[in-house]
This record gives structure tokens, sequence and C-alpha cells, in this order.
């Protein structure tokens, strides 16, 4: 086909392009009316003791037992209640009516660096709501975070107790007979039990130590929750804007137009240059 061919045969199916252009501007037009354009704010803030959640007080050569990763193993169940999220958007009190659910879909929270600072992002479909919602986000959940690191330093300690008090009651125990000596009898209960409190003697300074450090550690770092950096009021959406559905929708029409004309003029044109007809 040559290049004059080529435009005669735009011209002659010039309805068809204009057809299939239409429909795609008017999908066009439909989306991005349909589409709400959405804006990202990001608020830091810092649970700084985060870590220590879940220190086990009897692993003496370990400082830390499970490290709690506020993403995966507490937020899954903090943000899918619906109080914690209700509870953020009485905080934020947004311009636009948004639900539980739907703040559910658009919220996100992960860690943002060392020690235990995180991000919480948050899109709407205002920037001051984004902004409002990404705030209330940080303070809800860094309180709630502080809160549960507060409640296991309290567990912590009362275990520390519970076995402070335990080895006590062994250390106050009467160990009865005589002294062992060299020739004591090794199964004799007064010599096992002389054992047991001297074994116990040791392991009540070693907890007695842990428990002290534990509660100067608490002492000078309380669990508390603090903004690191509130969101800023985003200044344009990060979905695709109405000019760029257009665009698209310009873009898509040409090409789905022209290639609409050319098989319609081949499949016409097959048509019309049938098997020849046998004359007798």
């Amino acid at each position: 086909m040559t290049i004059r061919d080529f435009g005669r045969a735009i011209a002659r199916r010039r309805a068809t392009g204009g057809v299939i252009f239409a429909v795609c501007m008017l999908a066009a037009l439909g989306v991005s009316a349909v589409a709400t354009p959405l804006y990202q704010a990001t608020a830091l803030f810092q649970v700084a003791q985060l870590d220590d959640l879940g220190r086990d007080p009897m692993a003496w050569s370990v400082s830390h037992g499970v490290r709690l990763r506020l993403n995966a193993d507490i937020l899954d169940t903090w943000i899918g209640r619906e109080d914690v999220l209700q509870r953020i958007i009485e905080r934020a009190r947004p311009q636009r009516p948004i639900t539980a659910v739907q703040l559910d879909h658009h919220l996100q929270v992960l860690p943002a660096g060392d020690g235990g600072i995180y991000a919480a992002t948050v899109w709407a479909a205002s920037p001051t709501d984004a902004q409002r919602l990404a705030d209330a986000t940080a303070e809800v959940v860094g309180a709630r975070a502080a809160d549960l690191l507060q409640r296991d330093r309290q567990a912590l300690v009362d275990r520390f107790r519970r076995t402070l008090a335990g080895l006590k009651a062994m250390l106050t125990e009467q160990p009865g007979g005589a002294p062992p000596n060299r020739s004591a009898d090794p199964a004799d209960p007064a010599v096992v039990a002389r054992v047991r409190r001297l074994a116990a003697a040791n392991t009540y300074l070693m907890v007695l130590v842990q428990f002290t450090s534990l509660e100067d550690e608490y002492r000078t770092n309380p669990a508390e929750a603090r903004m690191l950096e509130p969101a800023g009021r985003p200044l344009s959406p990060v979905t695709p804007s109405r000019a760029l559905y257009l665009l698209f929708g310009i873009a898509t029409g040409l090409v789905c137009g022209l290639a609409g004309m050319l098989i319609h003029e081949a499949w016409r044109g097959a048509e019309g240059s049938g098997p020849p007809h046998r004359h007798g």
C-alpha cells in the first residue's frame, strides 16, 4: 500500500475512526469524573524503647528477646480495629466525611529507621485531610505503642519480683541436720538442701543485679511516644490528574481509531474481492 492508498483508505473509513476516537474520549472522561484525586501526607513519630518489648528476664546472656516489629506484629491488629480507626478520625476531624473502612484502605505505618522511628502515611481526597489524618495516626498509634510498652515493662517487673520472692523464700528455709563435710552422704536431704540454698543465694544476687539495672533503665528511659516530624500539607495529588486522563484518552483514541480504520478497510477490501464467477 502506497502513501496515497493509505490516505484514501483513511478518508474512506474516517467515520469508523471517528466513532472509535469518540468512544475512547468518553471512556477517559468517565474515568476522570469517577476517579477522585488522592493527596499523600506522612508524619514521623518515635517510640524509643519499643524494641525492648518481649525481653526475657531469665535470658541472662541475651540482652533482648523478641524484637517487636510494630507494623507486622501490632499494627495489623490495631489498625484493623474499628475503635482505633474511629479514634484517629475523631482526633483528625477531617473536612470530608470518611469511614473507618475507608481509612483502613488508605493508611500505612512502616518503620522509618532505627531507634523506634515510624512513618504514618495517609492518602485522602483533600490535602488538609491527608495532613490531619497523618498527624492523628502518628499520635494515636504512638500513644498505643507506648501504652503497650509500659504494660510489658510492668509485667516484666512483676515477674522479676516473683522470682526474687521465690528465691528469698528458699534462702529463709532452715536446712536441717549437721553442716555438710567431706564425708557427708550426697543422698542426705540436709546436704541437698544446703546445696540448693547456696545455688539460690547465687541466683538471687544475679537476679537482684538484673532487676536493679532494669529499674534504673526504665526510670531514665520512660515509655513514651513523641512526634518527630508533623505531616506537611501536600501541594499536588499523587494520583493521575484529570488532564492526564484526557491526554491518555486522546492518545488511545488516535491509535485505536487508526487501527480500526485499517482493519475496516482491509475487511471491506477482502469482502469486495471474492472468488471470480465462472461463465459457461
